[in-house]
């Protein structure tokens, strides 16, 4: 019943359906030039905190803005250990925090010897990699 001919085609149906499987979670595509495609959500300060149980991470990308402080708002990028450099405040590490902490803990450097009272709000605009 089973030769040879029925195991290799058998063996190259199975062979060709993991080809077309999903990228297990923890793989990251790559285009043709070699570079990882990332599609990250979107998350804003008003939206779930924390997804996936996990926060900022080193590769994310933030919008701060600070009203009538527009030389110190801008996007900022999470550095491999998770830190983001900011004028005046300098490097303030944010890996695990949400929207609403970091936007809190960014707040309290600003308003820490340099702003009265800021008014800040902070966008995610990628959460980074879970592991690099």
């Amino acid at each position: 019943m089973f030769n040879r001919r029925n195991v290799l085609c058998l063996s190259l149906v199975i062979g060709l359906g993991a080809c077309a499987a999903p990228l297990p979670e923890n793989t990251v595509p790559l285009n043709r030039g070699g570079q990882a495609v990332v599609h990250a959500p979107v998350v804003s300060s008003d939206s779930v905190a924390v997804l996936n149980g996990v926060g900022l991470q080193a590769g994310g990308v933030i919008v701060v803005s600070i009203t009538d402080e527009e030389e110190l708002s801008g996007t900022y990028m999470l550095n491999e250990r998770g830190i983001a450099t900011m004028p005046l405040i300098g490097e303030v590490n944010l890996t695990g925090l949400d929207a609403e902490g970091a936007r809190d803990y960014i707040g309290a450097q600003y308003k820490d010897g340099y702003l009265r009272a800021p008014e800040v709000a902070l966008e995610i605009i990628n959460m980074g990699a879970q592991s690099l």
